[in-house]
């Protein structure tokens, strides 16, 4: 099941106010299930402790995602463009039967998109054909989440773009775009936690590997033929 609702108000001839909600629920989604398996070949041949939890798919799990986003756009100059975003979200699931686990995470996100260009319409000698169709866009976006405690997130993406325009029909693209390259994770409190023993320092150096593992640090470039 998924409902959302969006609003949007302008204000004045160059900015606007948008909101929108969001509600995700899933049902009989499938989950894994811990189960006893025996190590030896028979019961009567087992000792104490040779046993472990092994995998197993079950079915019955529930899961919810409750989301809120507020924005403001404005275009203050008309080669150029910002966006200012808030976005609070909360995602919770529940295992059933022998997996009566329950999972719930919170995360906060503030964001800005910034576009800046030069005249898009096609060119019609030599210099227009080569200063028109830049766009330089930009994204960064600061997150925390209750999943990772302690730990909040930065991140930076930026793309270059040209693009050259022949009649109404043809646009060739050049992009060129970086991914994270200002990433920054704050692992204070996993440094922090490294005086309570071994083990607690390996539990939230592993958190750390994983937060980097899904934000990917890379750049790549390419070529989009439009007709």
């Amino acid at each position: 099941m998924r409902n959302s609702v969006q609003v949007e108000q302008q204000i004045g001839a160059r900015s606007s106010i948008s909101a929108e909600s969001q509600f995700i629920r899933g049902v009989q989604l499938a989950l894994p299930v811990y189960r006893t398996a025996s190590l030896c070949a028979s019961t009567s041949a087992c000792r104490a402790g040779n046993s472990f939890w092994g995998q197993e798919i079950g079915s019955g799990a529930t899961s919810s995602y409750q989301g809120t986003s507020v924005a403001y756009t404005q275009e203050p100059v008309r080669w150029g463009s910002y966006k200012v975003s808030y976005t609070y979200a909360t995602a919770q699931s529940m295992g059933t039967g022998e997996n009566n686990s329950f999972i719930g995470d919170e995360m906060r996100r503030a964001s800005i998109t910034g576009v800046l260009h030069t005249s898009l319409d096609p060119g019609t000698d030599l210099w227009q054909h080569l200063a028109h169709g830049f766009m330089l866009t930009g994204t960064g976006d600061y997150s925390s989440r209750n999943e990772f405690a302690g730990m909040d997130f930065f991140n930076f993406n930026a793309r270059l773009a040209k693009t050259l325009a022949w009649g109404q029909s043809y646009r060739l693209q050049l992009m060129a775009e970086t991914f994270n390259m200002l990433e920054r994770t704050d692992a204070a409190f996993a440094s922090s936690s490294a005086r309570l023993g071994n083990n607690a320092a390996a539990i939230y150096d592993t958190y750390q590997r994983v937060a980097s593992f899904q934000s990917p640090i890379g750049s790549q470039a390419g070529l989009r033929l439009e007709f």
